[in-house]
């Protein structure tokens, strides 16, 4: 039975991750909105661009990888703490850079410090959040895609007036306050993590548990590929498909986020509920045809309408994914699994960008985007074949007691 200060340190743990969440989204997110204004400043093709995200997700990828084993053995608090000072700092020093080198480096600098959230409190989540798992992962992905509304928001409004390394540095300022708290409560949050073993007693790994893990990864590095191009370029896709300004582009990318606020409870109620696999599919599918018709010569009425549909997939993608991984973290370790996926996932999805502005170079945007459904296609695929692997690996299980008897 767990004491009441348990109780309390995890719920203030869901409290205070949910916000750091929020915060470090907002740190993920500004380059995308300044990216527009990037390339007309400093005369830069698509394919700089895509590179810039490439770059930055890369170096994300990388730090996810070695943050996320790290996270089984030191205090993941003050990883995340740590993880704030320095993106929020970096940003900072981007935005009174009198230099594109100076501006290019601290930005991907910045990416460092953005690594270190997800793997560590994925890690945190999935030790203290019991049988309400799905749940804690819906609202979790919720408060995340609430600040990055409120971001673009927020950026759709000030920068008609502030220039956007002026916009930058004011982005920066929520991840101050929230490495500060992570690093002031730290010895509170500290209570809350359990180790791998009290989870579950580990078990040596048959091969088919190995092949369903590849699967999944494989599965969900392919639709994530597909949603990247959606998250990170559409406000440059709106501003030079579309003729948008900067701030209309940005009121307009608030809409994305909108569904995914939708999308993320829901999803997390189902979870506790339901199958996470068939969950996690649904949107994999409905993705596709919503990418296809963005990149179609629509009325204006209906792109507002498809950014929602496609942030409400996005938003049940986000934790359904995590609940199908949280598996796996019984038995391996789940701070080293969530490195695992954050790091090799985004090392695959973060070529996306840079693929996606050489096609919008050499063709047109339109063709970029159309062509960014393909990943999600394969990833779908891998998914079902998943689906049907893991049931025959489950009817074989549940057969064996009864023959042995």
């Amino acid at each position: 039975m767990k004491s009441p200060q348990t109780d309390y340190s995890n719920r203030f743990l869901t409290v205070l991750s949910s916000i750091g969440h929020g915060a470090n989204d907002m740190n993920f997110f500004v380059l995308p909105i300044i990216l527009p204004l990037m390339l007309n400043q400093f005369d830069l093709r698509f394919t700089a661009a895509g590179g810039l995200l490439t770059a930055f997700l890369l170096i994300v990828a990388l730090c996810s990888i070695v943050i996320g084993k790290l996270s089984d053995r030191i205090s993941p608090s003050l990883i995340i703490g740590c993880g704030f000072l320095l993106a929020s700092g970096s940003l900072l020093a981007a935005g009174i850079m009198p230099s594109i080198a100076l501006l290019l480096l601290f930005l991907l600098l910045s990416a460092v410090g953005v690594s270190t959230f997800h793997p560590a409190i994925y890690n945190l989540l999935n030790n203290t959040a019991g049988k309400k798992k799905g749940m804690v992962f819906g609202l979790f992905e919720l408060w995340g895609l609430t600040a990055i509304l409120v971001l673009f928001l927020v950026a759709g409004y000030v920068m008609k007036n502030i220039s956007w390394q002026i916009f930058l540095s004011i982005a920066s300022i929520p991840g101050f306050v929230l490495g500060a708290l992570f690093l002031l409560f730290r010895r509170k949050l500290r209570v809350t993590l359990r180790p791998v073993a009290e989870v579950e007693p580990p078990t040596k790994k048959t091969g088919a548990e190995l092949r369903l893990f590849v699967l999944v990864c494989i599965s969900s590095m392919l639709v994530f590929m597909s949603l990247t191009v959606i998250m990170n370029l559409v406000p440059t896709y709106l501003v030079h498909g579309f003729g948008m300004s900067a701030s209309r582009a940005s009121y307009a990318t608030a809409f994305l986020f909108m569904g995914g606020m939708v999308g993320a409870p829901l999803a997390g109620f189902r979870l506790d509920r339901g199958d996470p696999l068939r969950i996690y599919l649904v949107p994999s599918v409905a993705i596709i045809p919503l990418i296809l018709l963005l990149s179609a010569r629509l009325p204006g009425w209906a792109y507002p309408l498809l950014l929602i549909l496609i942030g409400a997939c996005s938003g049940v993608f986000m934790p359904s994914r995590n609940m199908v991984f949280a598996e796996f973290g019984r038995r391996m370790g789940s701070g080293q699994i969530f490195g695992i996926v954050m790091g090799v996932g985004t090392a695959t999805h973060s070529l996306t960008p840079l693929l996606f502005g050489f096609i919008a170079d050499r063709s047109n945007l339109f063709l970029a985007m159309r062509l960014s459904a393909l990943p999600a296609v394969f990833g779908t695929a891998a998914g079902v074949v998943l689906l049907f692997y893991s049931r025959i690996r489950l009817g074989r299980v549940q057969k064996e007691p009864s023959g042995a008897g």
